[in-house]
């Protein structure tokens, strides 16, 4: 099965949907899921994002990709990042020391604000990069990333994240994207 991948922007109702796990056969995601995740890395690169939930793409399933910052004597795929395709994660624990920082996302073209979110966090998933499922403990803006990926496989968008004050400042940008971005855009990849 191949999947049509169709780019949503905010307020397209698929970024509210919550997706459910999946069924994972023999310890490993069967292989439309795998293709799928290639071509939503190549959909990351082409956009310049270090990440990307299937909600984004338009489809309701609990697969994202998700940048992490490379280590030494790594290549980045993004800049610093290496882009890893996750199935079924699940944030199992998460730092009490919450940090702010500026996030945007895909689906926000041009929206840039201060989001808090834990310092690190323990995410169970399937990785790509092992093929298999564990448990990984991020810290900073790899724990960010995962968590604004994650958020969108629970149908949470990082304006949910802000309070109300902080979210009327926003408001005219919000109605801007709505309005510049009226349907799903195809994706030829």
């Amino acid at each position: 099965m191949m999947y049509n991948l169709k780019f949503t922007y905010y307020p397209h109702p698929t970024l509210r949907e919550k997706s459910a796990p999946i069924q994972l056969k023999d310890g490993a995601p069967p292989e439309e899921i795998l293709n799928l995740l290639r071509r939503m890395k190549r959909v990351c690169l082409e956009y310049d994002g270090i990440g990307l939930a299937a909600q984004q793409v338009g489809l309701v399933l609990p697969v994202a990709v998700v940048g992490r910052k490379i280590r030494r004597g790594e290549k980045g795929d993004i800049g610093d990042y290496k882009l890893i395709g996750v199935v079924n994660p699940k944030i199992l624990a998460q730092s009490t020391e919450i940090l702010w920082r500026e996030e945007g996302c895909l689906s926000f073209p041009g929206l840039y604000f201060e989001v808090p979110r834990p310092a690190w966090i323990v995410v169970r998933a399937w990785f790509d990069d092992t093929k298999k499922v564990e448990d990984r403990r991020l810290e900073m803006m790899d724990a960010r990333v995962a968590y604004h990926e994650i958020d969108h496989l629970s149908g949470i968008l990082f304006i949910d994240r802000i309070d109300e004050v902080a979210r009327a400042k926003i408001r005219k940008e919000l109605k801007r994207i709505a309005r510049e971005h009226p349907e799903q855009v195809p994706i030829e990849i």
